[in-house]
């Protein structure tokens, strides 16, 4: 639908809806005043003008701040993970509408949990595939699959075996099986075969007895909850475009004349925005933080004695994130993730880093020294190699050397910028390998 006139004065509209001077939404550009009818120039400006307006990046905070607090989740129950390639999410929304992106209203991208509960739930059922086709006993193939409808819960459907399925009309054998192989449950295709109808019994009455039920229930929610991941860390340009270009759409459209997909036809290029991985550097870099909170008390694993069941689900999550990606067009080289223990120390120690606090009392002393003091202070820093830094003494301590250098960042700040851009002062070049540790801005 068309702009009102007074709409598109306010908004700073130009150019049939490409620029929006006044609006500093993204997500309300990308999401209530798209217009789909834009050629294929005029819509690539449209996209550029939309990625001008930032995201507010406060909401990072925030959402960090939501899962320590209101999560209860400490930095060691957060699984991080640094996008490797763009991501595309929601693409199901429209060519346009919403731009093939979730972002909130912050204009933040974000992966909802339905989506990060998909992903996680694919590892699971591969490895129940994979635990059958190694043939592993029927009793250890219904305890994996019993802790896999604990943590992603069930349908009435997921349990039908190929007995509930009625045949149609004229329909043959070979027609039957082909539709049962097409409407079964991904559960009944895991354990596919004569297993089936005897794993699922046995997991029936196992879940019953774990649910303390005397009927099996038609259905279940699952003991796991799965939270939107936002991203801990954004590029500076968060969002860039892709293009996808169909070579046949005349045969897609199941144009009789096109009925074998000749080479005829006119390549359509249509340009959309993905999430961008950034550099890959730890300055310039997409990672996010994907939460699994057990529902309704921690419940431990059925096939992992001592495992709880949000862990194993963190365990596919991670898996699955590494190995079959996330979002649109993951077979093609999208939404893949790295999730590996190096990633996870280095932004955990990040985390540690930045809730540091000075130190009150070396801080008061500190407020004492000279200005000649707290030069000498900061020049055993100097060094690029922080193995020639003080080994022993207070020197060689953090809160010693994070008080000092935010104390001369802070409170100091003219004397560094005095010297700051004088190669040869080994007390500018002390305070920026320790601003450098700590990972802190300089003035």
């Amino acid at each position: 639908m068309p702009l009102s006139h007074d709409t598109a004065i306010a908004l700073g509209v130009e150019r049939d809806g490409v620029n929006f001077r006044h609006c500093h939404s993204r997500s309300l550009m990308l999401d209530r005043l798209a217009n789909p009818a834009l050629d294929k120039d005029d819509r690539r400006d449209f996209f550029l003008n939309a990625f001008k307006k930032p995201p507010v990046r406060d909401r990072l905070a925030a959402w960090q701040s939501f899962l320590s607090s209101a999560a209860g989740l400490s930095a060691e129950a957060i699984l991080f993970a640094q996008l490797q390639s763009r991501l595309m999410v929601n693409m199901a929304g429209g060519v346009m509408e919403n731009a093939g992106l979730c972002l909130d209203r912050f204009g933040v991208p974000y992966i909802p949990g339905s989506a990060v509960k998909g992903c996680a739930r694919r590892m699971a059922i591969q490895n129940l595939l994979e635990a059958r086709e190694a043939k592993e006993l029927a009793d250890e193939l219904g305890r994996l699959l019993a802790d896999i409808a604990l943590v992603f819960g069930w349908g009435e459907q997921d349990w039908k075996l190929r007995g509930d399925l009625k045949p149609r009309r004229s329909e043959t054998d070979e027609q039957f099986q082909k539709r049962w192989e097409q409407e079964r449950s991904d559960f009944a295709y895991a354990c596919a075969g004569a297993l089936w109808p005897q794993i699922r019994e046995g997991v029936r009455t196992r879940l019953c007895a774990e649910l303390q039920c005397k009927e099996f229930p038609a259905s279940f929610a699952g003991s796991v909850s799965f939270l939107p991941a936002y991203p801990h860390e954004l590029p500076a340009n968060d969002l860039e475009l892709d293009v996808l270009t169909c070579h046949h759409g005349e045969y897609y459209s199941l144009n009789p004349a096109y009925d074998t997909a000749p080479d005829t036809e006119e390549p359509v290029p249509v340009i959309f925005p993905a999430v961008s991985p950034g550099k890959g550097t730890e300055q310039d870099r997409s990672v996010f933080a994907f939460s699994v909170l057990p529902l309704r008390g921690e419940r431990d694993s059925v096939s992992q004695p001592g495992t709880k069941l949000h862990g194993l689900a963190r365990g596919w999550l991670s898996k699955s994130l590494t190995t079959f990606g996330i979002g649109a067009k993951a077979a093609a080289g999208y939404g893949w993730f790295v999730a590996d223990d190096v990633l996870q120390r280095t932004v955990r120690a990040s985390i540690e880093r930045c809730a540091r606090r000075p130190d009150p009392a070396l801080l008061a002393e500190l407020r004492g020294w000279t200005d000649k003091q707290v030069r000498t202070a900061a020049r055993p820093f100097m060094f690029q190699n922080a193995a020639s830094w003080p080994k022993t003494g207070r020197e060689a301590e953090d809160n010693y050397q994070f008080t000092l250098v935010t104390f001369i960042l802070k409170e100091k700040a003219p004397l560094f910028l005095a010297e700051k851009n004088h190669a040869g002062s080994d007390f500018a070049k002390g305070v920026k390998r320790l601003a450098e540790k700590f990972q802190l801005k300089l003035p």
